[in-house]
């Protein structure tokens, strides 16, 4: 008779982090989807961590806003912009997934993209502070796209083909969305 044992791993989360973002590649986030706490709990814990350090880098280095409004809000709103955006880049990837076939759950995908979305946010945050920090954030952006292609395939099991077109939607939207600010940005400097 034969028994079908799996061993129960469970990754501390920077192990996962760091095999997310520097060892990226479909078996090793199918390897870390299997840890005991790959849920959609531990993503938005993540999540929210990363969206108070963002928040509170940004709090300490905003000098005109009050103190109070500072410590408050700055925090706050990161931690918003970031669950709020993620969970529904998640649901659409997901739900196009689905359409397109995929076997994945919400949960293991929202685990996979937060895997190296945190950890993303607060280095991007951080190249802020460095010149050339912003055009550094734009080759994060490719590798973001890159990183979520993995995630996309390794959830749902998909070949390379439907994984890049189960997260195009959500690349031609960013880069609608940052083509959008730079002409507002542009069309409002010019009115002063």
């Amino acid at each position: 008779m034969e028994t079908n044992i799996t061993e129960n791993i469970s990754l501390p989360w920077y192990k996962v982090w760091i095999n997310a973002l520097i060892h990226p590649s479909v078996a090793v986030y199918e390897s870390f989807l299997q840890d005991i706490h790959a849920n959609s709990k531990r993503a938005y814990i993540w999540l929210i961590i990363s969206g108070m350090i963002v928040g509170f880098i940004s709090a300490l280095t905003d000098r005109e806003a009050s103190a109070v409004i500072r410590t408050i809000c700055d925090p706050l709103f990161p931690i918003i912009v970031i669950a709020f955006s993620i969970t529904i880049i998640t649901g659409l990837i997901q739900l196009l997934a689905q359409v397109m076939g995929g076997t994945g759950t919400y949960s293991k995908l929202i685990y996979a993209l937060a895997a190296f979305n945190a950890p993303m946010t607060i280095i991007s945050s951080l190249l802020l502070f460095i010149p050339y920090g912003l055009w550094v954030n734009a080759a994060m952006g490719i590798y973001w796209a890159v990183l979520s292609v993995i995630a996309v395939k390794a959830v749902h099991q998909f070949e390379w083909r439907k994984a890049i077109i189960a997260i195009l939607p959500i690349i031609l939207l960013t880069i609608l969305v940052i083509v959008a600010t730079l002409l507002l940005i542009r069309f409002y400097t010019r009115i002063e």
